[in-house]
């Protein structure tokens, strides 16, 4: 017997979804947002990797999706969590917290895999103190609103010496950029990517990553004196008609100099003359996350490492 996810649950798990998405954009999600995510719903529910319980009323007293194999941003194969809620009843959460170790033990036993991410709303605080004991924060994702950016950005001082120039990237730039990016997380103690970054191969899967940025033409990279300096990756959303920052860095001996504004400034240009209303990132470092928080960019999402 096919599997078939009620169209009541299927209705609370998307107002859930909804309502996250509304406070952090400011606006209800796209009908393409909609589709798609019940898409995902049902098809979970069909492949056994959404469980959920219900409240007498109907209501969802705790829901999670699972991927039980995926090839995650670390280049390595993880076993994620890509949705998740609990409420906050003591009863709920400890089935909650025994469902998501049983089926991330029984992922390990069952495919080898080692390690879990698990992607948390910003609000589930009780989550997100229970896994920061269990394991390490990665990353936390940002979103932004390209006019309000703008707006702050015009205010600040940013570099505007004839020294330095900003400019989309060219194929000489990638060895180069790799190189810098890299030695950038590894000397910053409060990068969240340095043991990703400490791996032999990073160095090449790094410039792999350039390249792709170079065949889209989304990138720009700013030098001083012709030197690089630092770059800015990105890409976009036209489905649902958002930015996406793949990555931003400025080199060591060239901080301080208001780069890292300058660079925010050029894309956020660039988004608005895609007409980008919002903008999606992700930080990985205190430094990104301190610039980031003072152009109006609000924490949606959080993702934890645990080791199985």
């Amino acid at each position: 017997m096919e599997l078939v996810l009620s169209k009541i649950a299927l209705a609370h798990l998307l107002k859930i979804v909804s309502d996250h998405h509304e406070t952090i954009f400011k606006q209800k999600m796209s009908v393409s947002e909609i589709l798609d995510l019940r898409v995902s719903f049902e098809k979970s529910f069909k492949e056994e990797r959404l469980i959920y319980e219900q409240l007498p009323n109907g209501k969802i007293a705790y829901f999670i999706q699972f991927n039980n194999k995926v090839m995650y941003e670390l280049n390595e194969e993880i076993f994620t969590i890509s949705h998740c809620f609990c409420l906050n009843i003591p009863k709920y959460r400890r089935k909650f917290y025994a469902l998501i170790k049983a089926r991330a033990l029984q992922t390990k036993k069952g495919m080898g895999i080692k390690k879990m991410a698990i992607i948390l709303f910003n609000e589930d605080l009780l989550s997100k103190r229970y896994f920061s004991k269990k394991g390490k924060l990665t990353y936390i994702e940002l979103v932004g609103e390209t006019s309000y950016g703008l707006k702050i950005l015009s205010k600040e001082k940013t570099a505007k010496t004839q020294s330095i120039k900003v400019d989309k990237i060219k194929v000489n730039d990638i060895s180069k950029l790799g190189e810098l990016e890299r030695n950038s997380h590894l000397q910053d103690k409060s990068s969240r990517m340095r043991d990703v970054f400490s791996r032999p191969e990073s160095l090449k899967e790094i410039t792999v990553f350039y390249k792709n940025l170079l065949k889209r033409n989304s990138c720009f990279v700013v030098k001083k004196d012709n030197k690089i300096a630092g770059s800015i990756g990105y890409f976009v959303d036209q489905k649902n008609k958002r930015g996406l920052i793949a990555s931003i860095f400025v080199a060591n001996e060239f901080k301080g100099l208001g780069l890292s504004k300058l660079l925010y400034k050029k894309l956020l240009q660039e988004f608005s003359k895609k007409k980008l209303s919002h903008y999606l990132g992700a930080s990985t470092t205190t430094r990104v996350l301190a610039l980031s928080q003072k152009i109006g960019r609000v924490e949606s999402k959080s993702v934890y490492i645990v080791k199985l």
